[in-house]
């Protein structure tokens, strides 16, 4: 391959435009030089690796989940009330409260419902979760594109009395409800639980699978409050596979399947020369790149590759970077 390129330079003659190319540009001496544009961005480097580089953002988030694509932002809801010992204004994560599933975890992540607090007749405290079932409602928002998915449902129970311990708006009726839903309200998926089927497990994993033929916004609403119960979801790519797990927490085993991960966001960066291409996974961290954010060699670290030759540098993300630096040891570019 060096060797027609090296010909199609010295002569100035061959059938493959990018052999030409890149065979001009080996009869020059490198030199460190400089591009500014967007992708895919196309440039003539000596092989070695990029000097420096930064990648802007751009509106709707430029990136990729690792695997769930369901961050978990809270949505204030507001009206919640602060009489007695509950204040409901939003979901919350319960840090280093119930079983680490996977084993491992940083933080259990498992969420708490939103609910808020009255007082009965008789003066005592329950919960009340009275939003009603529609998109405005949702704890959770994101917006996805065209594909299939599955929403994962995982929740643990270490008195193992699911119908005494996950109860729906704490005053005694109804059963809890996962419902994903479109702006307009309409259904992606709605499941409301049947706790008796769940009675004597600790572990409950289930999985509901949609599709989307265009990009949507979502919302998840979830209605149910628990005692001793710890819910979580995720929202994964339809071929996603969870593993097995067993893990013992106060006495209790925990075992069964999960696909669990927090959310993090990566930028697939492809080099291509040559016939050959080099994928970096930029990691993130816990938030796409949006319009005012940048990342760059210095605050990520990555070191990326190029060929000897005609490069391509492009990014593996649905909403592509707004602006595109490198610094890197190479020639003109045609």
């Amino acid at each position: 391959m060096l060797w027609e390129r090296f010909k199609a330079g010295k002569s100035g003659i061959s059938s493959d435009m990018y052999t030409l190319l890149a065979g001009r540009a080996m009869m020059k001496e490198p030199a460190v030089r400089e591009i500014t544009g967007t992708v895919p961005l196309r440039f003539s480097s000596d092989g070695s690796e990029l000097l420096d580089w930064h990648i802007k953002g751009a509106s709707g988030g430029v990136g990729k989940p690792k695997k769930s694509w369901f961050k978990e932002t809270n949505v204030t809801l507001g009206n919640g009330q602060s009489s007695g010992p509950f204040v409901g204004t939003s979901n919350w994560t319960v840090s280093n409260v119930g079983p680490f599933i996977p084993a491992g975890e940083a933080e259990p992540q498992w969420l708490r419902s939103y609910y808020s607090a009255t007082i009965n007749s008789g003066g005592k405290y329950y919960g009340v979760d009275d939003r009603p079932e529609i998109y405005s409602s949702c704890q959770y928002k994101l917006t996805l594109g065209a594909g299939s998915y599955k929403l994962v449902f995982e929740a643990a129970d270490y008195g193992a009395d699911w119908q005494s311990d996950f109860l729906s708006r704490w005053s005694g009726y109804g059963s809890p409800v996962i419902r994903l839903m479109k702006s307009d309200n309409t259904s992606v998926v709605r499941k409301v639980l049947d706790l008796s089927s769940y009675y004597g497990t600790t572990y409950v994993h289930e999985e509901y699978a949609f599709t989307l033929t265009e990009t949507t916004d979502l919302g998840l609403y979830f209605l149910g409050l628990g005692d001793r119960i710890f819910p979580r979801f995720m929202i994964v790519d339809s071929d996603t596979v969870a593993v097995p797990f067993s893990v013992t927490y106060l006495g209790v085993v925990f075992s069964g399947v999960t696909c669990w991960e927090p959310f993090r966001a990566l930028l697939p960066v492809t080099v291509t020369g040559g016939g050959q291409t080099n994928t970096v996974n930029i990691d993130l961290g816990d938030s796409l790149l949006y319009e005012n954010d940048t990342v760059t060699f210095t605050s990520a670290g990555n070191h990326i590759p190029t060929y000897t030759g005609a490069n391509v540098l492009d990014a593996d993300s649905a909403v592509k970077p707004s602006e595109v630096y490198i610094k890197y040891m190479g020639y003109e570019t045609y």
